[in-house]
């Protein structure tokens, strides 16, 4: 046996002698064809066993070179190929083959047979490896392979897939797909708590300044994710947001979360309410500035916290001609446009949506640096109902509830479209509360995240909690947050002069903002008749003006009234009138408290500036400010924004 080591030499040398007998046979075969020889040459016998010893050395040695070049083995010459490479390149691909591994037998319980009776018609098998929770026995992960190469290329067919087979287990799954491998890997999610309440606030702010110094470290709080984090949005860098969800997926009541969450840290709250019933209860609350229930006042209130943001602005350039370090300094402000997609729809019949979505897209653009902000919520989004500019501008988006195609389509950020499709493919109907929050900022950072939203304390809240530990802490939160929050900011609203004051548009802008409300929050006297929750208020009856019809509990007898003389097709003939109820609903009587007349004609834009105690904070005056002629009518606010209560004259 020639060892390893010696093969190639040895071959080396015997093709050499081989090629070396070749030369010297045809030389000698040459050298007589072309020079005469001596005399005594070999006979013709001789010559032929010369020459065939050394042709069959010649060959011999050939031979023997290839048997020790291919290690010994007979083989044919067609094997071999004409350039053969080296011993030493052919020695490590020779790798021997492997004996097959049987696969493992699946196990045969309740959870994998339920998967394979659904996989049976879906071209998929059940796979390796299975993965089960050791103490419980549950299943956290599986696989399934397809049968079909390509099967998971189609998104609607992984999403297909994945419905049927998590929706026969049960459960809250995430799912991962290997192209190559064509396999899907499906891995339980960490357990959502179908209720959670959110934390109470340690400090409630009692004067402006103390909302203002808050307001840097704010963050809006969305609920918990799967790992049991705050979920909380730093609003210098996504100022604007977009709430999206249908009806059922708990929009309403993480809408009033966040209302309520903004109210505690000191903020100015103006909220539209597209329904006009949604926010009965946030009337008078403090923080709330103007509710806006009706489509003329939808417009003016927008026109109203635009027209604030331009007196910032100059405000602030005022300020800085003054030398002030810090030139922004007004108090935060939130606008909120519930059902935005109704709003839009309602204003568009009266007036055309140029000017609102145009002042809406001012606010988006210049807010931040002002901390004005905006949030608008819908059940629908699309791009008819959202102008492309206004919403790239709404970096934050939240899905409640499993989001439509057509709006990830059309509203999501295109880098995010493949997670909202994933995340949102395995969020149920039946999980209220649960919510999608796509992110985009202006670095381009994107992301997606899962999170279950806060089932919050909000005055008036409708349906109070049956779960005893739930109604516990919305008492906690009401007496410890709630109900401690200080009267920073006035009431305002319009100085409306007759029910047609929204006929025109124009007219509708030109009305004066007055201040509704005193210092303890309620209505001044001579506002009454500009308060719409006042009797006397002159815009006329509540949105929502109509008839009931009554039971006949209801109604007055009026039996005796019946002429009985008078058949009707052989019957007695009878009246009843359904008349419209004697209260209409939302014009109770406010409890007033009489004011002086110097505190009545009491105006919230202070002519030159703020005078406070030691205790209070004191804004520096801004130059060049007029006296307001007419104490009652704020001044224009493209003059001087919005004052807290304790400006002067206040």
């Amino acid at each position: 046996m020639i060892p390893d080591s010696a093969r190639a030499p040895l071959a080396g040398t015997l093709t050499a002698a081989a090629v070396g007998q070749t030369m010297m046979v045809g030389g000698s075969l040459l050298a007589r064809a072309v020079v005469d020889l001596p005399s005594q040459q070999l006979d013709t016998t001789s010559l032929a066993t010369f020459y065939g010893l050394f042709t069959a050395g010649a060959c011999a040695s050939w031979w023997a070179s290839r048997r020790v070049r291919s290690g010994g083995s007979p083989r044919s010459e067609a094997a071999v190929p004409a350039t053969a490479p080296a011993a030493e390149e052919i020695a490590p691909a020779m790798v021997p083959a492997m004996p097959e591994v049987e696969e493992v037998p699946l196990p045969t319980d309740k959870f994998i047979r339920r998967l394979q009776q659904v996989s049976d018609g879906l071209s998929i098998v059940i796979a390796h490896p299975l993965v089960q929770d050791e103490e419980t026995g549950e299943y956290t992960s599986f696989r399934v392979r397809a049968t079909k190469a390509g099967l998971f290329a189609k998104e609607n067919v992984r999403l297909s897939i994945y419905t049927q087979l998590t929706q026969s287990v049960g459960g809250y799954w995430n799912f991962a797909t290997d192209a190559q491998s064509d396999t899907m890997t499906f891995t339980r999610k960490a357990g959502f708590p179908s209720v959670i309440t959110p934390p109470i606030p340690h400090y409630i702010p009692q004067d402006v300044k103390d909302a203002l110094s808050l307001y840097p470290n704010f963050r809006m709080r969305l609920g918990v994710t799967s790992s049991d984090d705050v979920l909380e949005i730093d609003l210098a860098k996504l100022p604007h947001c977009l709430f999206i969800g249908g009806t059922g997926s708990g929009k309403s009541v993480f809408a009033r979360a966040v209302i309520e969450h903004f109210r505690v840290a000191g903020w100015m709250l103006f909220l539209g309410d597209g329904k006009g019933t949604d926010y009965e209860g946030l009337h008078r609350q403090r923080g709330i500035v103007a509710i806006s229930q009706r489509t003329a006042d939808h417009v003016r209130m927008v026109r109203m916290v635009a027209d604030e943001l331009r007196g910032r602005q100059k405000d602030a350039k005022l300020r800085k001609r003054a030398g002030h370090q810090d030139p922004f300094q007004r108090p935060p402000l939130l606008l909120l446009l519930d059902e935005y997609a109704t709003m839009l729809a309602n204003v568009k019949a009266e007036y055309g949506h140029e000017a609102f979505e145009q002042d809406l897209l001012f606010i988006t653009r210049v807010g931040r640096e002002f901390k004005v902000h905006l949030i608008l919520s819908t059940q629908e989004a699309y791009r008819s109902t959202i102008p492309g500019a206004l919403l790239g501008n709404l970096g934050l988006r939240v899905s409640l509830g499993p989001p439509e195609d057509k709006t990830i389509a059309e509203v999501f950020p295109e880098a995010l479209q493949k997670d909202a499709k994933r995340i949102g493919g395995t969020i149920k109907k039946s999980d209220r509360g649960r919510g999608l929050a796509l992110m985009s900022d202006e670095e381009g950072n994107n992301s997606a995240i899962e999170f279950q939203s806060y089932y919050a304390y909000s005055p008036g809240e409708s349906k109070p909690p049956a779960n005893p530990e739930v109604a516990e802490q919305w008492r906690r939160y009401k007496s410890e947050a709630s109900d401690r929050i200080p009267v920073l900011y006035p009431r305002l609203w319009f100085k409306v002069e007759g029910p047609d004051y929204g006929d025109v548009l124009d007219d509708l802008y030109d009305l004066p903002v007055v201040r509704l409300s005193g210092r303890d929050g309620t209505t001044r006297p001579s506002m009454m008749k500009y308060d719409p929750l006042c009797d006397e208020y002159l815009g006329g009856g509540d949105a929502a003006d109509g008839s009931v019809i009554h039971s006949l509990d209801e109604l007055e007898d009026d039996d005796d009234d019946f002429d009985e003389r008078a058949p009707v097709n052989g019957l007695p003939e009878a009246e009843v009138d359904l008349h419209k109820s004697e209260v209409d609903l939302g014009k109770g009587q406010p409890a007033v408290i009489e004011h002086d007349e110097e505190d009545a004609s009491a105006d919230i834009a202070g002519t030159e500036g703020f005078s406070m105690t030691s205790d209070d904070f004191e804004y520096p005056a801004a130059p060049e400010q007029a006296a307001d002629p007419e104490p009652d009518i704020v001044a224009s606010p493209t003059r001087q924004p919005i004052a807290p209560r304790r400006q002067q004259g206040f």
